[in-house]
């Protein structure tokens, strides 16, 4: 591997963002140490819990389980589902709007992905997972089904140094007007080295890297890679492994999805103890570049806040190297699974 203690790194596919791997900055003195930012319970009553369901929109989606089958239910007004195991509802103070105009039209929603207030995402098993995505792509599938729509966002916040503001586990999907800027940024650069090469980048990442010392895990549908030139130590990456430009909202398949996802969850709870986190999901544009678009989850934990370099250059310091961060997470990748 050589001498990492020092070395710039810049992304394979934006090559605007550049990362200085300095492991010796973590053995430098700290006389200031960072608060961690704790998300207080400003209600009694969770709006995300059962039977508070009145306390936010009506469910543009719901699922639940009657007679030992899945059932898709919808609210209204006057209606609220009971028994549900994944409700997903409009956001009562949202980024993007049905009233806005120009770049600030479209949904915003949150996916509850449990019922159960006490559960962290560390601890939702693989079907949990997957019934939670795959309500929330057939939502996505509704949004695109909009004229007004371009684009699909889904990210998730979680804990105070995340970003997340209230305690019971959620995930965030929106359906946009405009295309965000990170998305237009892969597009371009995607698109140059398919040109030249004939070949989607990402798989193109995917083949050279599932035999590097970056590989973490892999199931039949699924890779987890660390970032070859992450923001944060212990950022990933998971990639489909065969070429796929959307993801698709089918239980089987992201409970695959679920399994990658929760076992680097659990590999960071063991190693980074009750860190906040967050992870979003990359999804090509409505009709562009199925090509050489490979969808993604990045998944980037709130390690230390960034200082200047990062806020002011966009350069990237992180003191646990990638090739370091996936030996430590490979370790940990079968904790809670038999």
């Amino acid at each position: 591997m050589g001498d990492m203690s020092l070395e710039v790194r810049v992304d394979p596919i934006i090559p605007s963002r550049v990362t200085i791997i300095s492991t010796i900055r973590r053995y430098r003195p700290k006389e200031v140490t960072s608060i961690k930012h704790e998300v207080s319970n400003y209600s009694v009553k969770c709006p995300f819990c059962p039977g508070n369901e009145d306390l936010t929109p009506p469910a543009s989606l719901a699922l639940r389980l009657v007679d030992g089958r899945l059932e898709l239910c919808r609210e209204s007004d006057g209606y609220r589902c009971s028994d549900w195991i994944v409700r997903i509802f409009p956001n009562k103070y949202p980024v993007f709007s049905l009233d806005a105009a120009g770049g600030g039209f479209g949904y915003h929603e949150v996916v509850v992905e449990t019922p159960k207030h006490r559960t962290r995402p560390h601890d939702l098993t693989p079907e949990e997972w997957g019934l939670a995505f795959a309500a929330a792509f057939k939502r996505v599938e509704e949004f695109l089904s909009d004229s007004r729509i371009r684009h699909a966002v889904l990210i998730k916040n979680y804990g105070g140094g995340g970003g997340a503001s209230l305690e019971h586990t959620h995930m965030q999907i929106m359906g946009t007007s405009i295309i965000p800027p990170l998305i237009l940024e892969e597009i371009r650069y995607s698109s140059i080295k398919y040109r030249n090469y004939g070949e989607c980048p990402y798989c193109s990442i995917i083949s050279s890297e599932i035999n590097s010392p970056r590989y973490i895990y892999s199931n039949d549908a699924f890779v987890v890679l660390a970032a070859y030139a992450p923001r944060q130590s212990y950022e990933v990456c998971i990639y489909p492994l065969k070429h796929e430009s959307m993801p698709m909202a089918e239980f089987t398949y992201l409970v695959k999805l679920g399994d990658a996802l929760s076992r680097v969850l659990r590999a960071y709870l063991a190693i980074l103890p009750d860190i906040d986190f967050n992870f979003w999901i990359h999804m090509r544009p409505k009709d562009c570049c199925s090509e050489f678009y490979h969808w993604h989850l990045e998944l980037m934990p709130a390690t230390p806040m960034w200082g200047g370099l990062e806020k002011g250059y966009g350069l990237h310091v992180v003191t646990t190297a990638p090739e370091e961060a996936a030996y430590d997470l490979k370790k940990y990748m079968g904790i809670g699974f038999s």
